[in-house]
């Protein structure tokens, strides 16, 4: 968050006297405050937030970065200057590298990893999508990464491999980290139709109907195109990996995602009538479906 004259308009109904070049952009993360600045900064942090949020034009313009501009703006409305330390973190995503000086060692003090560190196998950026190597927290908020995911790609950035041999480096060290059913690093990225070109079982499936732990209305319709009774979502074949849950999918699976889950599928065309079971990724939660 950077302020500039643009937000004067919004910072003048909400703090007024207030100018914009005092707004620091701070965030509050990360920041070093003494205990006595923070009791005084912090009611006028939480009713200018509360504030900016109800505002459409100030919610609009601030975002999802709403709270952070309520802290600056309180912080420069009290007085409360902050040395800004340009090296004190970075957030390098895919495809750059950790800025170093004279003597090789990383010039700042904090890696922030907000957004996920997305590549292709071959070692390629990619952006606005799940990778094929990914390493994001979003895909945690469940269960626990597994202990010694795989590396990134050969050709990936250094800041793809220094984040994952941080996150090893914690998950081995930690006794009591606790089991999980979630992926590593590969294995997140599915595409609409993915692998139904080829896939023996994606062709028995093409165009059936399904219920869902009971509910019916579970199509699997071509081109990946999947129709559920709680919303559109996406099908396609799995390639034959480990998924960390224990064989269940080791080959023939399809996946069938919507409502924000993924599940791999498991046919059984032998029973009458045909049925699948489900392995929820992230937490292995399991159903049992049926061809209607």
């Amino acid at each position: 968050m950077h302020a500039s004259a643009s937000v004067q308009g919004i910072i003048d109904k909400f703090s007024p006297g207030t100018s914009w070049r005092d707004v620091q952009p701070i965030g509050p993360s990360p920041v070093i405050i003494s205990k006595a600045q923070l009791v005084t900064l912090t009611p006028t942090w939480l009713q200018l937030s509360l504030a900016l949020k109800r505002d459409p034009a100030a919610d609009r313009r601030f975002g999802w970065v709403l709270e952070m501009w309520g802290y600056s703006i309180a912080a420069a409305q009290h007085g409360i200057k902050h040395k800004v330390q340009r090296e004190w973190q970075i957030e390098p995503g895919a495809g750059r590298n950790i800025p170093r000086g004279a003597s090789n060692e990383p010039e700042h003090y904090i890696f922030h990893y907000t957004y996920g560190i997305e590549y292709s196998l071959a070692g390629l950026p990619q952006t606005g999508s799940i990778g094929e190597w990914s390493l994001d927290k979003r895909h945690y908020g469940v269960s626990y990464p597994p202990r010694d995911m795989a590396a990134p790609p050969a050709r990936a950035s250094e800041s793809a491999s220094w984040l994952l041999a941080a996150w090893n480096e914690a998950s081995a060290g930690i006794a009591a980290w606790p089991e999980t059913k979630a992926l590593g690093t590969v294995g997140w990225r599915r595409n609409k139709g993915d692998g139904l070109a080829g896939s023996a079982m994606a062709a028995k499936v093409m165009g059936t109907e399904w219920s869902w732990s009971g509910t019916p209305g579970l199509a699997f319709q071509p081109e990946g195109v999947l129709k559920t009774p709680w919303g559109a979502g996406i099908w396609g074949a799995l390639p034959n990996q480990d998924y960390n849950d224990g064989g269940f999918c080791a080959a023939d699976c399809l996946f069938a995602d919507f409502s924000g889950a993924l599940h791999n599928l498991r046919f059984d065309f032998s029973a009458t009538p045909a049925t699948f079971k489900t392995w929820r990724v992230g937490d292995g939660e399991q159903i049992v479906g049926k061809r209607t």
